[in-house]
């Protein structure tokens, strides 16, 4: 499942990847400039994408502009994509520097490694929700966002401002420009469902299907916790708050969609109960 989860997450950055444009700067962060990967002297999000282009993904600078109505609201988008390039400097770096996770090869997993370095570090922000953690809420915000703008509760104007509409989600007025701001996840000039994703991937990335109380083993409590989550699916309570536009999903019950399929047959129910303390009594007994 984790490897799977893996694909996908590289998958989906190397299909929507596209660079920020920087300058040489002084690099600020605690990574290594041999991750330097375009060269420009800070490590970032454009080091991802110089590496996918190295690859042969195509990646394009996405430009999205809004056409507003006279109220302001948006009724269309105005697109142009301009396919990315790397010169041949930027290339022989990658060649020589691009093995992030030192498996031998270069591939779109150096690019997924790269990218959980600059997590783990802090070089992509991650607090959404302001509460000084990083966890399930900040990609659940990240949603909210999304789901403001689509409803046009949130309008973000030509100029770079915005205009709230209606703010049912009670983002305050630092937050909007927080997320404006550092919300694109995986930079492709946007913030929405896929940089939730993104977020939710890595958070889970290294956990143990079954180990829904994510304390590093697999126990009673969490065939407990599966079989709470069990009965709240069936009786509509968390599909109801599967869709995370407006509702809220505490981290237990999202780690119960995400870890909860101990057996790995697709479906979590009490057969990932039973299996789990299946799994449970052979531990204690060997």
């Amino acid at each position: 499942m984790k490897k799977m989860l893996s694909f996908i997450s590289a998958a989906a950055i190397c299909l929507t990847a596209a660079p920020f444009c920087v300058s040489a700067a002084e690099n600020t962060n605690a990574l290594d400039l041999k991750y330097d990967m375009n060269l420009d002297g800070v490590v970032d999000k454009a080091d991802m994408v110089a590496l996918y282009v190295y690859l042969g993904f195509e990646s394009y600078v996405y430009q999205e502009n809004p056409i507003l109505d006279e109220e302001g609201i948006i009724i269309g988008w105005n697109e142009k994509t301009v396919k990315n390039e790397i010169t041949e400097e930027t290339a022989a770096n990658i060649e020589a520097n691009g093995d992030v996770n030192e498996d031998g090869t270069i591939d779109g997993l150096d690019g997924q490694a790269l990218f959980y370095l600059m997590l783990d570090e802090g070089v992509i922000p991650t607090d959404f929700n302001f509460d000084g953690k990083f966890d399930y809420y900040d990609s659940e915000i990240l949603l909210e966002y999304y789901s403001s703008i689509q409803t046009k509760s949130l309008v973000i104007n030509e100029d770079g401002t915005y205009t709230c509409n209606k703010n049912i989600y009670d983002f305050s007025d630092e937050q909007i420009k927080f997320i404006m701001k550092h919300g694109d996840i995986n930079a492709n000039d946007k913030t929405d469902v896929f940089d939730a994703t993104e977020l939710l991937i890595y958070l889970y990335s290294d956990k143990i299907d079954g180990d829904l109380n994510m304390d590093g083993s697999i126990n009673a409590l969490d065939a407990s916790l599966v079989l709470e989550y069990y009965s709240k699916d069936q009786t509509n309570d968390s599909k109801d708050q599967t869709n995370a536009f407006g509702s809220r999903i505490t981290p237990e019950e999202s780690a119960g969609r995400n870890l909860g399929d101990f057996n790995g047959d697709g479906e979590i129910n009490a057969l990932d109960a039973s299996d789990i303390m299946a799994s449970y009594a052979k531990a204690q007994t060997a």
